[in-house]
C-alpha cells in the first residue's frame, strides 16, 4: 500500500476488501449470523492491534483465516464449556424439589449477598454491563447500543466482571447459570426478589 496513506486508510481498504467474505465464510461454519459478525469483528479489532507490526502490502487473507480459526476455536470451546456447567448444575440439582427447602435457601440467599457486595465494588460501567447480560439476559450488541459502547468494551467490561467474581467468590459463577435456567428463573425470582 502507498505509504503516504494512514493507518486508519489501509485498515478501512483491508476490511473493505477482506470483510464481507469472511463474514459469509464464518456465516457458513457457524449458521449464527450474530457469532459471525461478532468473530468477524474481534478478527479485525486484533488486526487493528497489530497493524502497526504487519506488512500490509503482503496478502492478509491468510492472516485473517489464522485469526479467524482461532477464535472459531475459543468459541467452540466457551460454548463446550458453558454447556458441560449447564449439564453439571443440571445433574447436582435433580435432586432438588420444586420448593427451597432449608439449607437450599440459605445458599442462594448467600450467594445473593455475595453477589450484590461484589456488584457493589464495580465501577459503574462494569456495574451496569454485568447487570445487562446476566441479569437482563441482553446481548452483547444490545448493551452496547444501550449504552453507547462498542461490543469490543462490553465483552472487555463482563471479562473484567466474571474474572473479580471468580476471585472473590468461586460459587456465585455456579449461581448465576442456576439463575439463568429457564425453569428456575420464577422460583430465583419469587425467593430473591432482587436477584
Amino acid at each position: 500500500m502507498d505509504n503516504s496513506k494512514t493507518v486508519y486508510q489501509q485498515f478501512h481498504e483491508i476490511f473493505a476488501r477482506y470483510g464481507d467474505g469472511l463474514f459469509y465464510y464464518v456465516l457458513k461454519l457457524t449458521g449464527d449470523e450474530t457469532t459471525a459478525k461478532d468473530i468477524v469483528q474481534e478478527c479485525f479489532l486484533r488486526l487493528w492491534e497489530n497493524i502497526q507490526t504487519i506488512d500490509t502490502d503482503a496478502d492478509l487473507l491468510p492472516l485473517l483465516v489464522t485469526y479467524i480459526k482461532n477464535l472459531l476455536t475459543d468459541d467452540y470451546r466457551k460454548k463446550q464449556s458453558r454447556s458441560r456447567l449447564h449439564f453439571s448444575i443440571a445433574q447436582r440439582m435433580e435432586g432438588m424439589t420444586d420448593e427451597p427447602q432449608g439449607e437450599q435457601m440459605l445458599f442462594l440467599r448467600d450467594r445473593q449477598r455475595q453477589l450484590l457486595n461484589t456488584l457493589s465494588q464495580m465501577p459503574e460501567k462494569r456495574r451496569k454491563v454485568f447487570q445487562l447480560v446476566r441479569q437482563e439476559g441482553l446481548s452483547h450488541k444490545e448493551v452496547a447500543e444501550q449504552l453507547n459502547l462498542t461490543i469490543a468494551d462490553v465483552k472487555k467490561q463482563m471479562r473484567l466482571s466474571l474474572q473479580l467474581l471468580r476471585q472473590v467468590m468461586p460459587l456465585i459463577i455456579a449461581f448465576l447459570h442456576i439463575c439463568r435456567l429457564v425453569i428456575l428463573i420464577p422460583l430465583i425470582y419469587s425467593i430473591l426478589p432482587n436477584c
